[in-house]
């Protein structure tokens, strides 16, 4: 009987392990699709069912913070599309940082704007040495990220649309 269940905890945890394995070496494969802008690989996989929400071991981060850093045409279309079928928005990686600081640390305006559209927290602080997108925006002086803030808590209704899951 003690052999039976010893064989069976063997093959479920070598299972498990398997699983996790080939999810890991999937969730690369998504991550560099994502990070490479090639559109069509990425609503290849979305169309595949693929978990948007997969995080990325090391990093912690998701797709839209791969999203974001893309420097093609891309970028804002894929954000856009993983945002459809569902991504975290506020999700926040290993260093602190959610997908919509990442976009206002390198001043991608249109970008900015679609998270903050989708329901990102501009105000979110994860800890106290990381700035919260708006703090990090008036820190750099860069006034399309400030007032871009500042019209959403004027108008906080503008949030509202077809990216609002919450």
């Amino acid at each position: 009987m003690n052999k039976v269940i010893f064989c069976l905890f063997i093959f479920c945890s070598s299972e498990v392990f398997a699983m996790g394995l080939v999810q890991r070496l999937i969730g690369k494969g998504w991550f560099e699709t994502i990070k490479s802008g090639d559109l069509d690989a990425v609503r290849d996989l979305i169309d595949r069912e693929y978990n948007v929400n997969n995080v990325e071991i090391v990093s912690g981060e998701n797709g839209l913070h791969k999203a974001v850093c893309i420097k093609n045409r891309h970028a804002y279309i894929i954000a856009a599309l993983l945002l459809e079928y569902g991504i975290e928005v506020d999700h926040v990686a290993s260093n602190g940082h959610t997908p919509l600081l990442d976009a206002v640390l390198q001043k991608k305006r249109m970008l900015v704007d679609l998270l903050v559209r989708a329901g990102a927290n501009y105000d979110y602080q994860q800890r106290e040495n990381i700035y919260s997108p708006r703090q990090c925006a008036q820190e750099m002086e860069w006034a399309a990220g400030i007032s871009i803030f500042d019209y959403y808590v004027e108008y906080p209704s503008q949030k509202v649309g077809r990216f609002n899951h919450h």
